[in-house]
This record gives C-alpha cells, structure tokens and sequence, in this order.
C-alpha cells in the first residue's frame, strides 16, 4: 500500500515537472513589431541611447505640427448619438472597441532593427517633408525648442528594398514632381548614408539616381554639390532604401546645410 502511495505521488510530480518545463518553453503569445519595409513612409529619427522615450517625444511633437497642417486626428467620435438612448451607445462604444485595431493611426512607430534609430510610419494623407519642413520652421522661428531625445529628423517619401531594379521603380515616381515637371535647369546633389548594410555600393547608387534626374540627358538638371536647389536624401537601412527630395537651405555661415531637418542643428544655432 505504501509503495503503491508512493509509485502514485512520484508519478504526479513527474508530470507536474513536465507541465511545468513544457510551458516555460511554449512561446509567449505576444504581437509582433511591424518592421520597416517596401511601400512605407514616414520619419526617421535618430536618438541617443533612448528609444522609447524617443518615440514617445516623436509622437507628441508630430501630432502637434500635424493638427497645424491637418487639422486634428478624427478619433471616431463624431457618430450623431441621441444621448439618452443608452444601447445606442453601447453599440457605439462595441464598434469602436472591435474596430480599433484595424483603424489606422496618423503615426506609428516600426521597427529598424538599427539601434538608435526610429522609424515613424505615416498616413498615406501625411506629408513627410511638408510636415518636417514645417515643424523645424516653426520651432526656429519661435525659438522654442521641445525635444530631449529626437535629435535628428529625416522625411522619407519612399522605401523600397535596396536593389537596383527596385530603386530605379521607387525614385522616378519620387522625383517626377520635383525634376520631371520643371522646364527650368535645377541643381541638385545627394546625400547618402548607409546603415547595417556593406552589400550596396555607394558610387553606384549615386550614379543611379543622377541619370534618373536627368533621365539619361532628357532633362538638363546638373549635379552641384556646393549650392544645389535640391537634396536628394539618401538613407539605407539594412535592405531598405529610403529616399526624399528636400529643398536645400544655406545656414549663418553661408555653406549648404542639407541637414535642414536636423533638430539639434537648429538648437545650437538659437544658443
């Protein structure tokens, strides 16, 4: 009887080690991190060593300038209800409970996979460069200055994957607006930088995107590095291609700041 006891209680603290070693190696049901991909746009944001902070910063600032432009982001409340009628509500409030997953936000922050460097995905109404240009005007002009952890602030129009036939597709619908239209000769340059990634060759790119302006000697557009009209923002980030067009602007000094987008830059100049 005893060694019956005892063979019962062995074999249920058995199977108790095995519950217990299965569930500490099931996976954890937690979502996955949208990461950056082909087909977005958005803001990249480098920060210092504070990335969390970073995106929360990020969110309050861009909001903020977004409502100027925009107007307020719609949060779903503006359905006609008839105040007393109590299930009425609660049939709102279940719609909007079922449908906020799905509805998308003017911002969201995705994954890099490259420290200190965020990513914040816009709404297809949102402008990136528009929105950059005016929030870093806005705060030069009033000397205001609310960031601790964004430092530098990159609009990206476009991202596609970092090959050449991939490239080629994605730049001429970015430039065709600011190149294809104008009768004018412009003056351009470009500025790239290339993230976790040794397999994409920078003359190359270059290359690339200077016969694209020019579409081969269509367009007489030239390369000036020294006082171009326009910057080409180049920023790869491991198989990503992410690239803008932005007015380029002289600072104090007289010299090209192409980093018109740059925070920071804009701080110590006010100081």
């Amino acid at each position: 009887m005893v060694q019956r006891l005892q063979s019962s209680m062995e074999a249920t603290t058995g199977s108790k080690k095995r519950k217990r070693s299965y569930y500490s190696l099931a996976p954890h049901s937690k979502r996955k991190k949208e990461e950056l991909c082909p087909g977005l746009a958005g803001i990249l944001i480098s920060t210092s060593d504070h990335e969390r902070l970073c995106v929360s910063e990020a969110y309050n600032l861009l909001n903020e300038y977004a409502d100027q432009l925009y107007g307020p982001e719609p949060n779903g409340d503006d359905t006609p209800s008839s105040g007393d009628d109590v299930s009425l509500k609660l049939a709102q409030e279940v719609d909007k409970l079922r449908g906020s997953e799905e509805k998308p936000r003017r911002f969201q922050a995705v994954d890099t996979g490259t420290k200190h460097l965020v990513f914040v995905k816009c709404h297809p109404l949102v402008d990136p460069v528009l929105l950059v240009h005016h929030m870093l005007s806005s705060v030069k002009e009033a000397k205001e200055h609310k960031a601790r952890f964004c430092q530098r602030f990159i609009p990206v129009s476009a991202v596609c994957h970092a090959t050449d036939r991939d490239i080629q597709k994605c730049v001429s619908n970015v430039f065709a607006p600011h190149f294809y239209l104008e009768k004018s000769i412009l003056k351009f340059a470009v500025v790239y930088k290339a993230r976790n990634n040794q397999d994409v060759n920078r003359e190359e790119i270059i290359k690339t995107l200077a016969s694209l302006v020019t579409m081969n000697g269509d367009y007489p557009h030239r390369v000036d590095l020294l006082n171009p009209d326009l910057t080409i923002v180049v920023e790869i980030v491991k198989g990503n291609f992410c690239v803008s067009v932005v007015k380029t602007s002289t600072n104090s000094k007289g010299t090209i700041s192409s980093q018109s987008w740059d925070y920071q830059e804009i701080k110590l100049k006010e100081h």
